[in-house]
């Protein structure tokens, strides 16, 4: 379904990858399995919108979400390049802490770290242990986008 309607399917990611990263945390593992696949082939339409979606999800990802990022997303062809590039880029790009006012101190301030390049850390951490290592290795653009984040 998802191969021949998946392009119809983009204002139904938000609610279709919580839906099948709950069927991927089954213990049986054809349903396991399936929902990974199925997951994979909604990411060949809308990568950007499934990455985000599995991002939301909670930090640190649970077992079935790392296994999603690492093993299914980045392990694929067409999706591995462009999965590191967005997780790297909402790292990269994004404000790294929420503030908000601190009624102990007058004019303090509360920083936290902010969810999106928390999660992207913490879905780069499942890439680089469960994913193809030639992702990583010799990919000049990785390379440069983590000294632009060290710095």
């Amino acid at each position: 379904m998802f191969r021949r309607r998946g392009p119809e399917l983009a204002r139904s990611v938000e609610t279709l990858v919580p839906e099948l990263m709950n069927a991927a945390s089954s213990p049986l593992e054809h349903t396991s399995r399936g929902a990974l696949h199925a997951l994979r082939t909604l990411a060949r339409h809308h990568l950007l919108s499934v990455t985000d979606a599995l991002l939301s999800m909670t930090t640190p990802p649970a077992e079935h979400v790392g296994r999603a990022l690492g093993e299914v997303l980045a392990s694929d062809s067409e999706l591995g390049q462009n999965l590191l590039r967005h997780l790297l880029e909402t790292m990269v790009n994004s404000q790294l802490f929420d503030e908000k006012p601190d009624s102990r101190v007058r004019g303090g301030v509360v920083r936290s770290p902010a969810h999106a390049p928390h999660s992207a850390t913490c879905a780069l951490t499942e890439v680089m242990k469960r994913g193809p290592k030639e992702l990583i290795e010799g990919n000049n653009y990785c390379i440069e986008m983590m000294n632009a984040y060290i710095d």
